[in-house]
């Protein structure tokens, strides 16, 4: 079995399936019309169908940088192609779109990202003018179903792409907040696991209400609404009883304070 391990191969496979695909239907429909052979060969659409083949075999062959600038140059070189001999169809801005998430991807906006953004938006932009100026010689294409939709495409990308990487990177941050804090206590932990002992409360100046929330924390891991529902209180107070609980025993998220006082409450589970 094919083992597909990466997404450049993937793309690989994905870019040599279309191309072959779109070659063969093309190759059908122009002999179907009664062409000769040279005409069948020479459109312009089946030559940039055959770009497409070439970054989708060396993909499958090769992995490095140099191949997925490749993928990346060639799915453009299609997409200015198709846009240019046709800017009203779709196949070329959906073709511009795929290369600039696989830029994302390979980590070409990592450096200057918003003016590459706004470079490759400029690009489309001008390409779509300039074929509707030499086919309908029309500049200003406001009206276009297609020209419309693709800056709407660019500019939602923009947005939800950014937004979506932002929290990405805040998910990051936080797990490697969680695991530093994990290894600041991890002796303590230990400790607590070969002993089995329960966690002094009372000594670590956790009052009765505090260990009423750390309670339906540790026996029933609730959410805070859960615990203010249990006991009558507000979320608002949870929050801040929590926030003392996890001061007083030394620790910064809930789940480490589960681990810490899981022998804790035994007469109550």
């Amino acid at each position: 079995m094919i083992k597909i391990d990466s997404l450049q191969k993937k793309m690989g496979y994905l870019l040599l399936g279309v191309g072959l695909y779109s070659i063969l239907v093309n190759i059908v429909l122009r002999v179907q019309s009664s062409l000769d052979f040279y005409s069948i060969i020479s459109k312009e659409s089946l030559a940039a169908d055959f770009i497409l083949i070439i970054p989708g075999l060396f993909s499958i062959l090769l992995e490095n940088k140099y191949v997925k600038a490749l993928q990346v140059i060639c799915i453009l070189l299609v997409s200015t192609a198709h846009i240019f001999f046709s800017y009203n169809e779709i196949y070329g801005p959906s073709l511009f779109f795929i290369a600039w998430l696989l830029l994302r991807q390979y980590g070409y906006f990592k450096i200057h990202k918003k003016p590459k953004y706004f470079i490759l938006a400029g690009y489309f932009i001008v390409i779509i003018q300039f074929s509707a100026y030499v086919h309908d010689k029309t500049v200003f294409l406001l009206g276009n179903a297609v020209f419309q939709f693709s800056i709407f495409v660019i500019v939602f990308i923009l947005i939800v792409w950014e937004d979506i990487f932002t929290r990405d990177k805040e998910l990051l941050a936080e797990n490697e907040h969680l695991k530093k804090d994990y290894y600041r206590i991890a002796g303590r932990l230990e400790e607590i696991e070969k002993s089995r002992q329960e966690v002094d409360l009372e000594k670590a100046g956790i009052t009765p209400a505090e260990k009423r929330v750390l309670k339906e924390l540790v026996i029933g891991r609730n959410s805070n609404r859960e615990i203010a529902q249990n006991l009558h209180i507000s979320e608002a107070t949870v929050k801040l009883h929590l926030y003392n609980i996890f001061n007083k025993l030394g620790v910064d998220n809930r789940i480490t304070a589960i681990d810490m006082c899981k022998y804790n409450f035994k007469e109550d589970r």
